[in-house]
């Protein structure tokens, strides 16, 4: 899949004008204990590091094609800049403190995923994550920790809630700790940086800003614009409607009255959320909020530019990002797939579950 330095790469919806099948499935309720056996071993085991430096080595890593998404000349063209950040936690010999953005909560969209805390889809991101750090450590003693900044702020520009968002971070703590991984990666909500007094305020004027460019046709932003609107169209909720006027809506030219209207709806809704996105993130940097919540970080990212150490957070077959919609196996799909197939499949609850939606689908095998 090609890289993206603005968002991470859209998927387009399928068989949209395929019938919804009455399927045959089972139902088995397990343990977060039992599930954790399913996700992968030693996904990192054939990465080597290599240099005679021990910042080398650990540059090594991330330049690495089974950990890095997205070209190679990405990250090496700056390479002196990421053997200096490196060396600043290796001459003290402290630990790397590495950051990610990402989780921002389940798609509202039903025809992607009806559930809306995380499941194995997101186990299985944060197990990656977990596994780099293990990794480094493997090369450099004191290791590694990854803070989580989670985007439930950028959520509610799509129609999450605030509340959706904390219960999303909390239920990722808990993964976390009941894995005993809370030793190498923390969650930090985005939404932290409003308790700042200039939050508002810088707000509305980056909101200004990119009204303002975006009117003026200036081609730089448009590009980065249509490439975060594309995904942010199909993030916008869609709950509270048909699954079929839901499908309809995604059409280029939908063939209902309720699908044109829906449609349009959530045009308007995304371009007001593609506005805010930058601008939230333009405050997020003026702010520097990063810098505060992690001095001296390593930047990991899902979407490859200068100054970010390129990760992938799902396997290289996988084309969506947990949030985007059900874990099937071992990849991630949306729920319109599984609506339309005509496979059996069995649902598989977490007990003492606090979402009532399946934890994870598995292919019913006869």
């Amino acid at each position: 899949m090609k890289s993206n330095p603005v968002v991470f790469p859209f998927k387009p919806f399928s068989r949209l004008d395929a019938r919804l099948q009455k399927q045959s499935y089972a139902d088995i309720e397990t343990d977060l204990a039992t599930l954790s056996v399913l996700l992968p071993k030693k996904i990192f085991h054939n990465v080597l590091s290599h240099g005679k430096t021990i910042e080398e080595k650990i540059f090594s890593i991330f330049v690495n094609p089974q950990i890095r998404f997205g070209e190679k000349s990405d990250i090496t063209q700056l390479k002196k800049y990421w053997l200096d950040r490196i060396s600043y936690f290796t001459s003290k010999k402290k630990r790397l403190e590495c950051t990610i953005l990402g989780f921002p909560g389940k798609a509202p969209v039903p025809i992607k995923t009806r559930r809306e805390m995380p499941d194995f889809g997101e186990l299985t991101s944060l197990h990656r994550l977990y596994e780099l750090t293990r990794h480094i450590r493997r090369t450099y003693a004191p290791g590694a920790r990854i803070t989580i900044i989670t985007e439930g702020l950028l959520g509610t520009g799509i129609g999450l809630s605030m509340r959706e968002a904390v219960a999303y971070e909390k239920y990722l703590q808990k993964l976390i700790k009941k894995l005993h991984w809370n030793g190498s990666l923390r969650t930090v909500p985005l939404g932290k940086m409003q308790k700042n007094p200039a939050y508002k305020k810088i707000l509305r004027s980056e909101i200004r800003k990119f009204r303002d460019v975006f009117n003026k046709k200036d081609k730089q932003f448009l590009a980065k614009y249509t490439a975060a609107y594309a995904s942010i169209f199909h993030l916008v909720s869609t709950r509270g409607n048909a699954d079929q006027t839901v499908r309809d809506a995604y059409k280029a030219h939908p063939k209902t009255a309720q699908g044109k209207r829906l449609r349009t709806a959530i045009a308007h809704k995304a371009h007001k959320a593609t506005i805010g996105y930058f601008a939230t993130l333009s405050v997020r940097d003026k702010l520097k909020f990063l810098e505060t919540t992690v001095p001296h970080f390593l930047a990991l990212t899902v979407s490859p530019k200068p100054y970010r150490l390129s990760f992938q957070l799902v396997p290289a077959t996988v084309t969506l990002l947990a949030h985007h919609g059900i874990p099937f196996g071992d990849i991630i799909q949306y729920r319109q797939e599984l609506l339309t197939s005509q496979k059996p499949y069995i649902r598989v609850f977490l007990t003492k579950d606090t979402d009532r939606e399946p934890f994870l689908y598995l292919p019913y095998k006869t």
